[in-house]
């Protein structure tokens, strides 16, 4: 077994200093390495502090699996994806329920460093980040079943030198489909993004779409495929959808028409940063939410960044309606509450009202500060020199009646 020592002070010999242990922490190695089994991590005193993954070729040597003297038991990967998947069936998914589009693995959140699971009905992704967990596929497709539960589709970060996998697995599908409460998503292959789709905004799709009241407006920038403008759409409003691949918006137009909603929606291809002087986009809007991709990569981005989002935001709230919300979304975890305060303060008068995450299929674990990184701050904008709130008294009696998203 490969022992790692770590510096004296490394602050990952603390179990609160999370599951990762970075090369200018480690002291020295000795023994065998055997990608994908345990490495034996001990202090600068030679104490054991526990087990991981280990990979002395990346900026992340160690990924830690258990703290304490104790080594896990040979099936511990077996145990850790069986619990993760217990895990979500607790939580009420499964391939047959409302919702058919959700992450079933979620790395170290489910103790399981560098193993993504998604699920889209009957087709599991499986995506490895690490070279340890590369080569633990075959343990990974045993658990999962691949041979003759789903259709499988691996994403490797790298191709095993030994016993590889069929060549069809490795094929990115045509396609993906799913389910969300009642709505229906696909994404072709030319539009997917991640995964596929965004499984991780889930949760804020309904949660956004309980807010809307048949007639208001709502504007999606960064709709990929419908998201947000197709929850909002279903709920009763007029929505419009922005985005800058042409493939993603034909997608959204038709998951628009496949749920019968494509008269209250209107789709603009457009760059988010340079782009949103159509007409469609004047506003006002009850509603605006803005959803860029990632644009803090490391932490020497965040200024840069928190720049780009200012620029966004001062573009899109004077659009929003007094009394309306505004949605400021990253998904780069260097990129906090904080800082998207920072980006729309001073714009237009407004208060943080929540700020939103992941779905709860994408757990944490503890002391993993890196494991978050999906913020959705929402703002209301405030009324001020006689601009008058829209409330639920100015709606007409027919657009009083509860969305049906909202009912669900």
């Amino acid at each position: 077994m490969l022992t790692i020592r770590l510096r004296r002070g490394a602050r990952a010999a603390d179990p609160r200093g999370g599951p990762w242990i970075r090369a200018r922490d480690v002291a020295r190695m000795r023994g065998p390495l055997v990608l994908g089994e345990l490495a034996r991590v001990e202090d600068a005193a030679g104490r054991t502090v526990g087990y991981g993954l280990a990979d002395p070729d990346a900026a992340i040597t160690v990924r830690m699996v258990a703290r304490g003297e104790t080594p896990p038991d040979d099936d511990w990967l077996e145990r850790r994806i069986g619990a993760a998947l217990a895990a979500r069936r607790a939580l009420g998914l499964r391939p047959d329920g409302p919702v058919t589009g959700y992450r079933e693995v979620n790395s170290e959140g489910d103790g399981l460093p560098g193993l993504v699971v998604d699920r889209y009905g009957d087709l599991r992704v499986v995506t490895t980040t690490t070279a340890p967990m590369t080569a633990s596929w075959h343990r990974i497709a045993r658990c999962l079943d691949l041979e003759a539960g789903v259709r499988p589709y691996l994403r490797l970060c790298e191709a095993p030198t030994v016993s590889p996998p069929p060549a069809a697995w490795c094929e990115p599908p045509p396609r993906v489909a799913w389910t969300e409460y009642g709505l229906r998503f696909e994404v072709p292959r030319t539009a997917m993004q991640k995964t596929g789709g965004y499984l991780d905004q889930r949760e804020n799709r309904r949660t956004i779409a309980s807010w809307v009241r048949p007639g208001m407006r709502v504007l999606d920038v960064g709709t990929h495929v419908g998201g947000f403008a197709i929850a909002a759409a279903a709920a009763g409003a007029d929505t419009v959808g922005v985005d800058g691949s042409a493939a993603a918006l034909a997608a959204a137009a038709d998951n628009a028409a496949r749920n019968g909603i494509a008269d209250r929606t209107q789709w603009i291809e457009a760059d988010m940063f340079a782009d949103l002087d159509a007409d469609a986009l004047a506003g006002p809007f009850d509603i605006v939410v803005a959803d860029p991709p990632k644009v803090a990569a490391r932490p020497g981005d965040v200024r840069r960044a928190t720049k780009a989002l200012t620029r966004l935001a001062a573009r899109l709230l004077p659009r929003v309606r007094a009394g309306g919300r505004f949605v400021l979304c990253s998904c780069s975890r260097n990129v906090t509450e904080e800082h998207l305060d920072a980006a729309v303060d001073g714009i237009v008068p407004i208060h943080r009202i929540a700020v939103l995450g992941a779905a709860p299929c994408h757990p944490v674990a503890l002391h993993h500060t890196e494991g978050v990184y999906l913020r959705a701050a929402v703002y209301q904008v405030v009324g001020g020199d006689g601009t008058k709130i829209r409330t639920d008294e100015d709606q007409p009696a027919a657009a009083k009646r509860s969305s049906p998203i909202a009912r669900r």
